[in-house]
């Protein structure tokens, strides 16, 4: 265990959230796919690819890269959400950290896509953060428990150590409709683009803290 799991355990401990445990992998993935159902900015990466299968592939790869970078933070024992939280410095996925967890594993015609996809998330983040705010690369609720409080749970007790702290918190998100629930705590929208190759609208969003 690393300085910086101990400092995630700290910050964990002080404001009652709960981490995480990589035992938990089958619920964790089970609650991303379910939560990422029908999401459209898959359809644009995994194209005729966006099977459960292929995103069991896609979480397991990427819950075992983040598990030593970011703060991963669950709802509860059952994990009907999750919420990942990296720290400033962090720029991008490492690719062969990715690579040896079973990104391999996915299909070929889909790496590419992923890589320009980061490439071009990174290079919006660092406009407007030059990497120095915190990110939350997703945060996710179970489409039958979603409106309920899941989300709210997880991040109002970590923007407040943020506040504490003096820290931003940036993120990026694809369905207009999320713009207003982001907006509600804080979070205003610094730039829009398009996803590359498709007409997808992507919305960078930066909470500053108070």
């Amino acid at each position: 265990m690393n300085k910086m799991d101990l400092s995630y355990k700290t910050i964990a401990k002080e404001k009652g959230l709960s981490l995480f445990d990589m035992k938990d992998m089958e619920k964790a993935v089970e609650c991303n796919i379910d939560a990422f159902t029908g999401y459209r900015l898959y359809d644009v990466l995994f194209k005729e690819h966006n099977t459960p299968e292929v995103m069991r592939k896609l979480w397991i790869s990427s819950l075992k890269t983040l598990s030593d970078a970011a703060m991963i933070v669950v709802d509860s024992e059952n994990i009907n959400g999750m919420a990942f939280f990296l720290p400033p410095g962090y720029k991008g996925m490492p690719i062969m950290p990715y690579l040896r967890s079973g990104g391999l594993k996915m299909p070929l015609s889909t790496l590419y896509p992923q890589a320009r996809y980061e490439s071009f998330c990174m290079q919006m983040k660092k406009r407007h953060t030059g990497h120095k705010s915190w990110y939350l690369f997703d945060l996710v609720v179970r489409q039958e428990k979603q409106l309920q409080g899941v989300a709210k749970s997880m991040l109002t007790p970590f923007m407040e150590y943020l506040d504490e702290t003096g820290q931003d918190l940036y993120l990026e998100t694809h369905a207009e409709k999320n713009v207003p629930f982001y907006n509600h705590f804080g979070f205003e929208v610094v730039e829009t683009g398009l996803v590359p190759g498709s007409d997808l609208t992507h919305y960078g969003m930066l909470r500053r803290h108070k």
